[in-house]
């Protein structure tokens, strides 16, 4: 995950784009959790992948993106059009914020979201011939 972080900060830098840094919002049917729900999720035991992490099931508790950023994915994901397997790469190529979050147009900084997640980050994966 540090490795991920310096190469996104790298990334934007370079390119004199934004990173922007997306908190997790956990949610159960539609409603962020309650606190004795995430001290349930807390307190659970981890395994698998995740277990070494401060996280749940290998998922950060905060995700730095930019457009242009590569990506891949690190579990197969099963979506109503396809599946998207893992180690599928590819890029951002768009991120689409709440317009209730209050955001600056300055590039080449980090904006961390302070309210809310940003409403769809959509990704262009490559096709991989060998």
């Amino acid at each position: 995950m540090k490795w991920n972080s310096m190469t996104a900060r790298t990334h934007t830098q370079a390119l004199s784009i934004m990173l922007i840094k997306c908190p997790a919002v956990d949610t159960v049917q539609g409603h962020q959790l309650t606190l004795e729900e995430k001290f349930t999720v807390a307190a659970k035991a981890k395994t698998g992948q995740g277990k070494n992490h401060h996280d749940r099931a290998g998922l950060a508790d905060e995700v730095e993106v930019a457009v242009r950023m590569e990506v891949m994915v690190t579990f197969n994901e099963s979506t109503d059009l396809d599946m998207i397997a893992n180690r599928a790469w590819g890029h951002v190529i768009k991120i689409v914020l709440n317009p209730r979050e209050q955001i600056s147009t300055t590039t080449g900084q980090v904006h961390e979201l302070q309210s809310y997640p940003p409403i769809y980050i959509s990704l262009r994966f490559s096709l991989r011939r060998g």
